[in-house]
């Protein structure tokens, strides 16, 4: 069984900096891989401000324990539903940079923040050569506007019980918080994933390795 989990909204900003948790969960399950969609300017903090924090994280990196995938520039509402092209280069530019100038790497998967997306946006992803948007329902019907960028949806939001139907997937997809924005946040849900691993026992991937 492959198996992915993503958490959204991750910072070393509290609440959003689930660290310690993401520890716990290492020291039980060595090969976990976590794919944190990370805000990387959230109320107006930078991540490469934290020096600490990316030191750590990019020792978690190359021990193949976590992918850092950009979920927006600030987390505004809806920050990337309304943006033209211009603004979406521009915004993902800026995104970009501040990763750079953390020394931490970034993996081509896209998640809009609050899920909002549009056209203008994709095309945007596409000529940076994004490989994957990370969807919702509600926005499935974008899927046309690319053959180039692979759409990917949760198969299990992790504030819910495990469907036994799923493990028929070829993938199984399981959604969060890396705070307890939605009652999926990441502490609230590790004896979840604990139980889980230790029945299943499942094949562990980042989300771009889909």
């Amino acid at each position: 069984m492959n198996f992915i989990l993503d958490f959204d909204d991750f910072h070393y900003k509290s609440p959003e900096n689930c660290l310690s948790t993401i520890y716990k969960l290492i020291s039980k399950i060595p090969n976990i891989k976590l794919s944190l969609f990370t805000v990387p300017m959230l109320d107006g903090l930078p991540i490469f401000e934290n020096k600490k924090w990316c030191t750590e994280l990019m020792y978690l990196i190359e021990s193949n324990n976590i992918c850092l995938c950009p979920h927006g520039l600030t987390h505004s509402m809806l920050e990337f539903l309304n943006l033209d092209y211009d603004q979406t280069c521009d915004s993902i530019l800026i995104m970009e940079t501040i990763f750079e100038k953390s020394n931490l790497p970034i993996v081509p998967v896209f998640k809009g923040p609050n899920w909002g997306i549009n056209k203008q946006v994709i095309k945007a992803l596409q000529n940076f050569e994004y490989t994957h948007i990370y969807n919702h329902l509600d926005y499935k019907g974008l899927e046309q506007t690319s053959d180039k960028i692979k759409f990917i949806y949760y198969d299990w939001n992790l504030k819910d019980e495990f469907d036994p139907s799923l493990s028929n997937n070829k993938y199984i997809i399981a959604h969060g918080h890396t705070w307890n924005a939605c009652n999926n946040g990441i502490e609230q849900i590790s004896d979840k994933i604990l139980e889980f691993d230790k029945i299943h026992k499942p094949t562990y991937l980042f989300v771009n390795e889909i």
